[in-house]
């Protein structure tokens, strides 16, 4: 009977849960910088090698041949 005892786990304390739940926090804490410095190093190869969303360049809009331009106009829709 006293060894169910022992092999039960105690009921933990206000304090003794905050503590673990700090405990994981900090865990958690640290896994994220890691995380963050590890995405920050990929960003910044990808920009140094021109890889970025930024370096890619805007479409330039469609050039309307006159005929294209035409048929629009006669459909009523107005062409940008």
């Amino acid at each position: 009977m006293e060894n169910e005892t022992q092999n039960e786990e105690k009921p933990l304390s206000a304090l003794d849960e905050s503590k673990k739940i700090l405990a994981e926090i900090e865990k958690q804490k640290i896994e994220l910088k890691e995380w963050t410095e590890r995405a920050e190093a990929v960003r910044s190869e990808q920009m140094l090698s021109g890889n970025a969303d930024a370096g890619t360049p805007a479409e330039a809009p469609k050039k309307l041949t006159p005929r294209e331009y035409a048929e629009k106009v006669m459909a009523g829709e107005v062409p940008k």
